[in-house]
Protein backbone atom coordinates (compact mmCIF):
# COMPACT_ATOMS: atom_id res chain seq x y z
CA UNK A 1 0.00 0.00 0.00
CA UNK A 2 0.94 3.52 -0.49
CA UNK A 3 3.11 4.39 2.33
CA UNK A 4 1.92 7.92 2.57
CA UNK A 5 3.66 8.72 5.92
CA UNK A 6 7.19 7.40 5.00
CA UNK A 7 6.93 10.04 2.43
CA UNK A 8 5.93 12.88 4.97
CA UNK A 9 9.08 12.06 6.86
CA UNK A 10 11.08 12.32 4.43
CA UNK A 11 9.15 15.31 3.14
CA UNK A 12 9.69 17.03 6.50
CA UNK A 13 13.35 16.19 6.50
CA UNK A 14 14.02 18.13 3.24
CA UNK A 15 12.50 21.21 4.43
CA UNK A 16 14.38 20.58 7.51
CA UNK A 17 17.89 20.66 5.52
CA UNK A 18 16.72 23.43 3.28
CA UNK A 19 16.12 25.49 6.30
CA UNK A 20 19.28 24.71 7.69
CA UNK A 21 20.93 25.35 4.34
CA UNK A 22 19.29 28.65 4.13
CA UNK A 23 20.31 29.62 7.80
CA UNK A 24 23.67 28.83 6.87
CA UNK A 25 23.81 31.31 3.88
CA UNK A 26 22.44 34.23 5.78
CA UNK A 27 24.90 33.73 8.50
CA UNK A 28 27.95 33.44 5.72
CA UNK A 29 26.48 36.02 2.98
CA UNK A 30 28.77 38.26 3.16
CA UNK A 31 31.67 36.06 3.25
CA UNK A 32 31.61 36.18 -0.71
CA UNK A 33 31.53 32.35 -0.97
CA UNK A 34 34.88 31.99 1.20
CA UNK A 35 33.29 29.52 3.63
CA UNK A 36 35.33 28.40 6.55
CA UNK A 37 36.32 24.61 5.64
CA UNK A 38 33.98 23.10 8.78
CA UNK A 39 31.28 24.74 6.76
CA UNK A 40 32.12 23.48 3.83
CA UNK A 41 31.82 20.21 5.35
CA UNK A 42 28.23 20.91 7.04
CA UNK A 43 27.45 22.34 3.23
CA UNK A 44 28.42 18.73 1.88
CA UNK A 45 26.84 16.40 4.17
CA UNK A 46 23.14 18.28 4.04
CA UNK A 47 23.48 18.58 0.31
CA UNK A 48 24.07 15.08 0.05
CA UNK A 49 21.19 14.36 2.47
CA UNK A 50 19.08 16.02 0.31
CA UNK A 51 20.45 15.02 -3.23
CA UNK A 52 19.55 11.07 -1.24
CA UNK A 53 16.15 11.44 0.06
CA UNK A 54 15.38 13.33 -3.57
CA UNK A 55 16.40 10.21 -5.05
CA UNK A 56 14.55 7.94 -2.90
CA UNK A 57 11.13 9.85 -3.21
CA UNK A 58 11.98 9.48 -7.19
CA UNK A 59 12.55 5.39 -7.42
CA UNK A 60 9.67 4.98 -4.70
CA UNK A 61 6.82 7.45 -7.01
CA UNK A 62 8.73 5.56 -10.14
CA UNK A 63 8.38 1.94 -8.91
CA UNK A 64 4.66 2.63 -7.96
CA UNK A 65 3.97 3.83 -11.32
CA UNK A 66 5.56 1.03 -12.59
CA UNK A 67 3.35 -1.39 -10.59
CA UNK A 68 0.12 0.86 -11.57
CA UNK A 69 0.62 0.53 -15.40
CA UNK A 70 1.75 -3.05 -15.27
CA UNK A 71 -1.22 -3.98 -12.83
CA UNK A 72 -3.58 -2.34 -16.27
CA UNK A 73 -2.33 -4.64 -18.97
CA UNK A 74 -3.02 -7.56 -16.62
CA UNK A 75 -6.23 -6.64 -14.82
CA UNK A 76 -7.74 -4.77 -17.51
CA UNK A 77 -9.88 -1.57 -16.77
CA UNK A 78 -11.31 -1.91 -13.99
CA UNK A 79 -9.35 -2.32 -11.01
CA UNK A 80 -10.34 -5.01 -8.54
CA UNK A 81 -11.73 -3.47 -5.54
CA UNK A 82 -9.34 -4.69 -2.84
CA UNK A 83 -6.50 -2.76 -4.96
CA UNK A 84 -8.29 -0.02 -5.35
CA UNK A 85 -9.26 0.40 -2.08
CA UNK A 86 -6.43 -0.62 0.15
CA UNK A 87 -3.30 -0.50 -2.50
CA UNK A 88 -3.58 2.80 -3.93
CA UNK A 89 -3.60 6.54 -2.86
CA UNK A 90 -6.21 8.79 -4.89
CA UNK A 91 -3.46 10.24 -6.92
CA UNK A 92 -2.75 7.26 -8.09
CA UNK A 93 -6.06 5.54 -9.02
CA UNK A 94 -6.50 9.28 -10.63
CA UNK A 95 -3.48 8.19 -12.51
CA UNK A 96 -4.99 4.13 -13.16
CA UNK A 97 -8.13 5.98 -14.82
CA UNK A 98 -5.86 8.63 -16.83
CA UNK A 99 -3.15 5.61 -18.14
CA UNK A 100 -6.45 3.64 -18.70
CA UNK A 101 -7.80 6.17 -21.03
CA UNK A 102 -4.86 6.44 -22.67
CA UNK A 103 -4.77 3.15 -23.78
CA UNK A 104 -8.15 2.75 -24.85
CA UNK A 105 -8.30 5.21 -27.22
CA UNK A 106 -4.91 4.10 -28.57
CA UNK A 107 -6.74 0.86 -28.41
CA UNK A 108 -9.61 2.30 -30.76
CA UNK A 109 -7.27 4.02 -33.35
CA UNK A 110 -5.14 1.36 -33.70
CA UNK A 111 -8.78 -1.11 -34.04
CA UNK A 112 -6.69 -3.77 -31.31
CA UNK A 113 -6.81 -4.25 -27.56
CA UNK A 114 -3.40 -5.25 -27.13
CA UNK A 115 -3.98 -6.44 -23.54
CA UNK A 116 -5.67 -9.44 -25.08
CA UNK A 117 -3.12 -12.45 -25.02
CA UNK A 118 -0.41 -10.90 -23.34
CA UNK A 119 0.96 -14.36 -23.77
CA UNK A 120 0.71 -16.50 -26.44
CA UNK A 121 -2.10 -18.82 -26.46
CA UNK A 122 -1.52 -22.70 -26.22
CA UNK A 123 -5.43 -23.36 -27.23
CA UNK A 124 -8.03 -20.54 -28.23
CA UNK A 125 -10.70 -22.27 -26.70
CA UNK A 126 -10.72 -23.21 -22.82
CA UNK A 127 -12.80 -24.43 -20.21
CA UNK A 128 -13.38 -21.51 -17.15
CA UNK A 129 -15.68 -21.81 -14.09
CA UNK A 130 -17.79 -18.94 -12.96
CA UNK A 131 -16.65 -17.84 -9.31
CA UNK A 132 -18.39 -14.31 -9.40
CA UNK A 133 -21.56 -13.97 -10.65
CA UNK A 134 -21.33 -10.89 -13.83
CA UNK A 135 -24.89 -11.63 -15.89
CA UNK A 136 -24.49 -11.91 -19.28
CA UNK A 137 -21.19 -12.25 -21.67
CA UNK A 138 -21.27 -11.30 -25.43
CA UNK A 139 -19.52 -13.52 -27.36
CA UNK A 140 -19.54 -14.38 -31.42
CA UNK A 141 -21.33 -17.28 -30.81
CA UNK A 142 -24.23 -15.15 -28.85
CA UNK A 143 -24.67 -14.25 -25.38
CA UNK A 144 -23.76 -16.78 -22.41
CA UNK A 145 -25.23 -16.34 -19.04
CA UNK A 146 -22.01 -16.93 -16.26
CA UNK A 147 -23.59 -17.83 -13.16
CA UNK A 148 -21.40 -18.90 -10.25
CA UNK A 149 -20.62 -22.44 -10.46
CA UNK A 150 -21.09 -23.04 -14.21
CA UNK A 151 -18.20 -23.72 -15.97
CA UNK A 152 -18.34 -22.95 -19.85
CA UNK A 153 -16.09 -23.82 -22.93
CA UNK A 154 -15.11 -20.19 -24.60
CA UNK A 155 -12.73 -18.87 -26.62
CA UNK A 156 -9.70 -17.39 -24.62
CA UNK A 157 -9.88 -14.19 -26.00
CA UNK A 158 -13.47 -13.46 -24.83
CA UNK A 159 -13.18 -14.55 -20.83
CA UNK A 160 -9.04 -13.42 -20.74
CA UNK A 161 -10.26 -9.88 -18.83
CA UNK A 162 -12.72 -12.03 -16.23
CA UNK A 163 -10.07 -14.70 -15.44
CA UNK A 164 -7.42 -11.40 -14.68
CA UNK A 165 -10.54 -9.93 -12.96
CA UNK A 166 -10.62 -12.77 -11.06
CA UNK A 167 -14.22 -13.65 -11.70
CA UNK A 168 -14.00 -16.58 -13.73
CA UNK A 169 -11.76 -18.96 -13.30
CA UNK A 170 -9.34 -20.93 -15.93
CA UNK A 171 -10.33 -24.91 -15.29
CA UNK A 172 -6.58 -26.03 -16.01
CA UNK A 173 -6.78 -29.89 -17.46
CA UNK A 174 -4.43 -32.30 -16.47
CA UNK A 175 -3.47 -34.06 -19.86
CA UNK A 176 -0.12 -32.70 -21.66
Amino acid sequence: SYDDGSLRLILSEMEDIHNRLEDVNKEYSNSNGNYPDSVKVYISYFINSQTRNHRYILSYLTHRLEKIRKLRWETGAVLPDRIQQDTLSLRENDYFINYNTILSEYFSNIGMDLTNDLEPPKELLIEIRVLKSCGELMTEGGPIRLDVGSTHFLRRVDVEQLVRQGIVEHVQSDEL
